[in-house]
């Protein structure tokens, strides 16, 4: 008579619907507005467990007529370029430029896109997957040129004051520095003080960052919808009034500071 075990293994089989391709979309070195011309770089992500085997672009624009009263609609795909020989894996990560110029967009339409993905589920799909919308308005240049400008403003006022703080802290690390010079321990109104100004070179070297990013994304704003060339007096103007005594402050202001709580 053979030997059993008394023992069963029980195991539980249990359906799970397939997900859909998880795809993202962001837009890159534009903002909200742009001129009927313009170039947008953008950068998709596909991520899915049967693998992605088709990504398109598709988008659609409104053009409501205040003089007529009608509105025009209109929608197409494009393919981007160089994803083909990224289709069959899991994840798809690329980079692409969709130039406006070849849809004749009016002034005043509202344009909008998302990427749309496709997997090789043959059981129960293929899944389709969408990103988020990313809005956009079409503008007169001279329109975005104005933003563009008030945009500037606001960095070259905000960079003022981040100079005069970094004068002043300067000076208080001298006025440290003077304070110390014959103390062979830090006393307690010295270390308070030493801390004080650490903690304000902190928050000046955060608050910098900001403020070089949104430069360079106006640069590239400038430059993705065809405003200026690198060479242009507005691009020359932002590098001297503007990164120019950002990357001073970067390379000298704040490393004078620090090297004056250092010693």
């Amino acid at each position: 008579m053979p030997l059993t075990s008394a023992d069963h293994t029980h195991f539980s089989v249990r359906k799970r619907d397939d997900t859909l391709p998880r795809v993202k979309v962001r837009v890159e070195g534009i903002s909200s507005l742009v001129v009927p011309t313009a170039r947008i770089p953008y950068r998709g992500t596909i991520e899915d467990d049967f693998k992605v085997t088709d990504v398109v672009l598709d988008y659609s624009w409104r053009f409501d007529d205040p003089d007529t009263g009608t509105s025009t609609n209109r929608a197409g795909q494009v393919e981007p370029s160089g994803v083909v020989d990224l289709l069959g894996q899991s994840r798809v990560d690329f980079g692409d430029v969709l130039d406006l110029a070849t849809l004749q967009l009016p002034v005043g339409s509202s344009f909008g896109f998302v990427l749309q993905a496709r997997d090789n589920n043959v059981v129960s799909g293929p899944g389709e997957g969408r990103s988020a919308r990313i809005q956009l308005r079409v503008v007169a240049e001279s329109d975005l040129r104005d933003d563009l400008l008030r945009r500037e403003k606001e960095i070259r006022q905000a960079l003022e004051q981040l100079l005069k703080r970094q004068d002043q802290l300067i000076t208080d690390a001298q006025a440290l520095q003077v304070m110390i010079r014959d103390m062979e321990h830090l006393d307690e109104p010295a270390r308070i003080q030493a801390n004080q100004v650490q903690k304000k070179q902190k928050l000046m070297g955060s608050g910098l960052s900001p403020l070089a990013k949104r430069l360079d994304s106006i640069v590239q704003e400038i430059l993705n919808n065809g405003l200026e060339t690198l060479d242009s007096p507005l691009l020359q103007r932002l590098k001297s009034r503007v990164a120019n005594p950002m990357n001073r402050l970067i390379d000298q202001g704040i490393p004078s500071v620090a090297n004056r709580l250092d010693e």
